[in-house]
């Protein structure tokens, strides 16, 4: 937990919002309107499914330098275009893979929900 702890918040910059410790292996964080809750989770079997966060960032370029410089594994150590702008790939500590999204202004008007 302590590693993730220190990923989400130190370095993604998410802020604990709910640190129970009566339960203290599950920790709620959020970055803007967006809560990730995580859990600590004894002898996972792994899986084919999988579901990968997206994280909207305002420069993509500049974010993926400031991660180089914190040891961050990349997936992509520059920005893919995609139908809605930019995105990249990393790596957290337990190996969940999450994506980096700069959205194109025009776009982002067609896939979202409410304004951020």
């Amino acid at each position: 937990m302590d590693k993730a702890l220190e990923f989400y918040v130190s370095i993604l910059g998410f802020e604990i919002i709910k640190k129970d410790h009566q339960y203290p292996e599950f920790v709620v964080v959020q970055q803007e309107s967006f809560p990730i809750a995580l859990h600590r989770i004894e002898n996972l079997e792994p899986t084919e499914s999988r579901v990968i966060l997206g994280i909207a960032v305002d420069n993509l370029a500049t974010t993926l330098e400031e991660l180089k410089t914190k040891d961050v594994k990349m997936i992509h150590e520059v920005p893919q275009k995609f139908f809605g702008g930019l995105f990249a790939g990393i790596y957290d500590p337990s190996g969940n893979m999450l994506e980096l999204i700069q959205w194109d202004a025009e776009q982002w008007k067609l896939y979202h929900y409410k304004d951020i």
